[in-house]
C-alpha cells in the first residue's frame, strides 16, 4: 500500500504525524495568543517551555521572564529527572503547535502534569497576532 500511494502520488509523509499529533491534542488544553497575552500581562503564575530547536529559539521567542528552552526530545528527560514540576502551570510552544502537544500530551500522560497548556498556533500564531518576540538583539514585532 505504501509504494502504490507513492507511486500513486498521495502519499503524505507527514500524515501519521497529524495523526499523532490530533491524538495528542485530546489530553492538553489549549490557549489561544489573545489569551496568553492577557496573562500576561495580568502577571498570571506560568512557565513558558518553548521546545524547539536552540537555533529557532534563538532566532526568538515570547517575552516571559519564567521561560524554560528544552528542545521537544529533551523535555521528558528533564520531567523524568524533576527538572519540570508537576504542579507548576506550563505553556508549551514551538513553531505552529505540533511539537509543542506532543510534549504537553506526554507530560500529562506519563508524568501526571495537571495545568498544561499548549500555544495554539505556536510562534507562528503568536506573531501573526501581532505580539512580540525577543532575542539577544532586542524585542522585536512580525513584519506584515
Amino acid at each position: 500500500a505504501f509504494a502504490t500511494a507513492a507511486i500513486a502520488g498521495n502519499f503524505n509523509p507527514w500524515a501519521p504525524v497529524k495523526a499523532e499529533v490530533k491524538a495528542a491534542s485530546k489530553y492538553v488544553k489549549f490557549v489561544t495568543p489573545q489569551q496568553l497575552k492577557k496573562w500576561m500581562d495580568a502577571d498570571k503564575d506560568f512557565v513558558v517551555l518553548d521546545v524547539r530547536e536552540p537555533g529557532e529559539v534563538a532566532a526568538g521567542t515570547v517575552d516571559w521572564i519564567e521561560i524554560e528552552k528544552i528542545p521537544r526530545g529533551l523535555a521528558d528527560v528533564m520531567a523524568a529527572v524533576g527538572k519540570l514540576k508537576p504542579k507548576t502551570t506550563y505553556v508549551v510552544i514551538c513553531k505552529s503547535g505540533g511539537r509543542a502537544t506532543l510534549v504537553g500530551a506526554k507530560l500529562v500522560k506519563q508524568y501526571g502534569f495537571k495545568n498544561v497548556y499548549v500555544l495554539k498556533g505556536g510562534m507562528l500564531g503568536w506573531m501573526k497576532a501581532g505580539y512580540p518576540i525577543v532575542n539577544k538583539l532586542g524585542k522585536f514585532k512580525a513584519a506584515k
